[in-house]
């Protein structure tokens, strides 16, 4: 009879050997295993000859160092794809701008809506109440100024804050990053995108809310990063 097991290594109770199958099979937990025919390979992770090989896994088991070899390689493949990438994001400067809150107002001052990057609010009500009003203050006092002009910077504390008007509506961001030019290449492709298409109800909006959801289809797509 081939070499085998004197007992099940899953449940450790005697097994009965099946000649049909050259196989072992474990009337407790329903299974057949083959004997081992050659020499007990090594695991690669602590050189021990210990591997055993799961048919219920289908992979290789090291007994030794309880591990999945081929599980824990995987795994650290990922983690130094994840600091390389980590790396080259740092020597870059700390990679692509990012819009991590965006507000959509219409140029009269009123908020049409907040969006945010963020699945939690990490910024204190009142911090966010003052930063809108502060936005609110600054497309007042430039009502006047030319339509399309170039991106404005507002700061409050750490924060910036890039505000850039168009004819009917103005979008401010706030942002994580140093690429101004590239936000606002991305702010002005959105306005010019919504104003384009919704500029039948822009041009004679009466503050109804419903009539500007269309919009989110556009500042979400912003906010996302989509606009390069």
């Amino acid at each position: 009879m081939a070499g085998g097991y004197k007992s099940c290594p899953y449940c450790n109770v005697p097994m009965n050997w099946v000649p049909q199958y050259s196989a072992w099979y474990c009337t407790r937990c329903n299974r057949y295993i083959r004997p081992y025919v050659q020499a007990t390979p090594r695991c690669p992770l602590c050189g021990q000859q210990s591997l055993f090989y799961s048919r219920y896994y289908r992979r290789w088991y090291c007994t030794s160092c309880k591990k999945y070899p081929e599980y824990e390689t995987q795994k650290k493949v990922q983690e130094e794809a994840a600091t390389k990438a980590a790396q080259k994001k740092s020597a870059a400067g700390g990679g692509e701008t990012l819009i991590e809150d965006l507000f959509l107002l219409y140029n009269d001052g009123r908020l049409i809506k907040h969006y945010t990057r963020r699945i939690k609010p990490t910024i204190d009500t009142d911090v966010l109440s003052g930063m809108l009003s502060a936005i609110q203050d600054f497309v007042r006092d430039s009502i006047k100024s030319e339509e399309g002009s170039n991106l404005e910077e507002i700061r409050l504390g750490k924060m910036r804050i890039f505000l850039q008007k168009g004819t009917y509506v103005s979008i401010a961001v706030m942002v994580e990053g140093e690429d101004k030019e590239g936000i606002e290449s991305q702010v002005k492709r959105a306005i010019a995108d919504v104003e384009t298409k919704f500029h039948g109800i822009l041009s004679e909006w009466d503050g109804t809310m419903n009539t500007m959801k269309p919009l989110s289809e556009y500042m979400d797509k912003l906010l996302a990063g989509e606009y390069k």
